[in-house]
């Protein structure tokens, strides 16, 4: 069979043209994926690579987490209330409100996110990053993102439906997908990076408005990451929305107290946390270990107030308590109370001020001896006490710093 020049050159154009279009297919699916597929024999195969395709990628976060966003302190309000001027005024100095501090920016936000994300609950969606490791017929270390449609793209299983599977079914789902095509393997399944949640904040917020947060976001974590309350927010009640209903209700006091976030809870997109105005606010200072501002439960009692304080100091004296009140009749008054064993309750009120004594600096029954002594000395007085006690020796008059300049040779 004979063939002609130009036929021939057709077949040469045609066949580097296929050569090219390969390579070209081969190098973009390679930069798009990042995986080499190799084949060792007819049935085995091995996979590798990550998937670079995360539906949320980081750098498109921005900063809407940042906590110095515009709140009520920087369009023209306070963020001292009055209550908080009344106790300066009181106490003569500025007393923290309880808590508020650890919302600041030069504390680094907490994180409690990994915990949940390793529990069986934690329920798989878009953005979610499964890694994935089989070994024995296939050898297989992959990493994919669940993708916005709730599938997950997996090479020679093609795509997954896994959105809205628990973590603790994802194993035993992604197996019955291998085993469909492969014998005769193990498998392993994990978690990488998670999902972001879209939320709303609102109320009295450091920084409300809607916030992208990375995952795994709790609803501590989300808080933090947010800004917290403003200077007018609640720190006992704030409320948790989900579809228009509330959840669950938070007190931070059980966290900042007893360390207790045994109420936190995976943060979902669409989520609300709603920060309602602060409550009734109570001061103590005086003999306690943490002077301040505390809000209150619907009762809390003087000794309790105390409790918040950290309990009576070292310096606490055994007085009973000065209560300051606000009256909006009577106006301010002052009144005594004994939180001691066996005494009636006495129960705080919104605007009150607590001091608790503490025990004068006079030290009595003391004789003091200081001068052109060695060391200053402190002793009990005594009837007749002579100077010769206080000096029993001469070498109680050369001071200390004799002793140095003859030991440096200063002195013959």
């Amino acid at each position: 069979m004979k063939i002609d020049q130009d036929n021939l050159k057709s077949i040469f154009h045609a066949g580097v043209l296929v050569v090219l279009l390969s390579q070209i297919a081969g190098t973009v699916f390679a930069q798009n994926t990042n995986q080499i597929i190799e084949r060792d024999n007819l049935h085995s195969r091995v996979i590798k690579g990550d998937k670079n395709d995360n539906p949320f990628p980081r750098n498109e976060l921005g900063d809407k987490t940042d906590t110095n966003c515009v709140s009520a302190e920087d369009v023209g309000f306070t963020a001292v209330n009055q209550f908080q001027a009344l106790v300066e005024e009181t106490v003569g100095e500025e007393l923290p409100v309880f808590g508020r501090e650890i919302f600041s920016d030069r504390v680094p936000h907490i994180s409690t996110g990994n915990y949940f994300a390793s529990r069986p609950d934690y329920l798989i969606g878009p953005g979610d990053q499964i890694h994935i490791k089989a070994w024995g017929q296939i050898s297989l270390d992959y990493r994919a993102y669940v993708q916005k449609n709730g599938k997950l793209f997996v090479p020679q299983l093609g795509e997954l439906e896994v959105s809205n599977i628990l973590y603790k079914d994802l194993q035993n789902f992604i197996r019955s997908a291998v085993e469909s095509v492969y014998k005769n393997f193990e498998l392993s399944v994990s978690l990488g990076e998670l999902k972001p949640v879209e939320i709303l904040v609102l109320g009295h917020a450091k920084c409300p408005g809607s916030h992208r947060i990375d995952g795994p976001a709790t609803f501590i974590s989300a808080l933090f990451a947010t800004g917290g309350p403003s200077s007018s927010g609640t720190m006992r009640t704030i409320q948790l929305k989900r579809y228009n209903e509330i959840v669950r209700v938070f007190d931070l006091y059980d966290m900042l107290t007893e360390g207790d976030v045994s109420s936190d809870i995976l943060m979902q997109s669409g989520d609300v946390i709603f920060i309602p105005p602060v409550g009734k606010q109570a001061a103590v200072y005086g003999g306690v270990n943490s002077p301040g501002i505390y809000e209150m439960d619907d009762q809390t009692s003087a000794k309790q107030l105390v409790g918040l304080a950290g309990g009576f100091s070292t310096l606490a004296a055994k007085k009973p308590l000065m209560l300051e009140s606000v009256n909006r009749k009577s106006g301010r008054s002052i009144s005594k109370l004994d939180i001691s064993e066996g005494k009636k309750l006495s129960f705080i009120n919104d605007g009150d001020i607590l001091k608790v004594p503490i025990i004068s600096p006079k030290i009595s029954n003391v004789v003091t001896l200081k001068g052109n002594v060695t060391e200053v000395l402190r002793l009990p007085w005594r009837h007749n006490i002579k100077v010769s006690d206080l000096i029993p020796s001469t070498e109680m008059l050369i001071t200390a710093e004799y002793w140095l300049k003859k030991n440096r040779g200063g002195i013959s």
